[in-house]
């Protein structure tokens, strides 16, 4: 998926996702939840060590 594609599906700029992947910024909670999303993933995958259980 190109950035373009993700940011469309994320609901933010292409610069922005550009930004985090070259480690210019750091996503905030909300957008970070929303990439994950778009990537069809959960966001606890994004972060290695990280788990989390919706139903707890």
């Amino acid at each position: 998926m190109s950035q373009v594609q993700l940011a469309v599906r994320a609901g933010v700029a292409p610069s922005t996702v550009n930004r985090y992947e070259h480690g210019v910024m750091a996503p905030q909670l909300e957008p970070f939840v929303k990439l994950a999303t778009a990537l069809g993933v959960s966001p606890c995958e994004l972060l290695p060590g990280l788990e989390w259980d919706p139903r707890e």
